[in-house]
């Protein structure tokens, strides 16, 4: 359980890699705690003492609600803690995909040796 458990600690950091601090917060409780439960409560004091209320928008806490639902479910048996790091995982990466989207898109020209090279991110 333990290899399992960094190797999934390891995809994660490689996956939020210069992400939100949200996934790092996610990564150190999760080094940090035991089970599900505990790493949830981390995670929201993590994020409660770092984030200023109007600096959380609604994706966080939408993130924080359903940490907060799994943990729920994995205390009365309901799901697995494995299910609930999954589903948690999964909603972290939907809400980064959907933030990534609305960034707004910059192109960027260059000339080299006479020719104008140009980059859209």
């Amino acid at each position: 359980m333990t290899l399992l458990r960094y190797a999934f600690i390891l995809v994660f950091c490689f996956l939020c890699a210069g992400c939100a601090t949200i996934g790092s917060y996610q990564a150190q409780c999760e080094q940090q705690t035991s089970s599900f439960p505990e790493m949830v409560a981390c995670l929201k004091a993590k994020v409660t003492s770092d984030w200023r209320p109007s600096k959380r928008n609604q994706k966080v806490k939408l993130y924080l609600l359903k940490a907060d639902q799994l943990s729920y479910k994995v205390q009365s048996g309901e799901i697995t803690e494995i299910d609930a790091k999954v589903e948690l995982q999964e909603l972290y990466l939907a809400l980064k995909k959907m933030s990534d989207s609305e960034k707004p898109v910059r192109t960027e020209c260059r000339e080299s040796f006479g020719r104008i090279k140009c980059t859209t991110r």
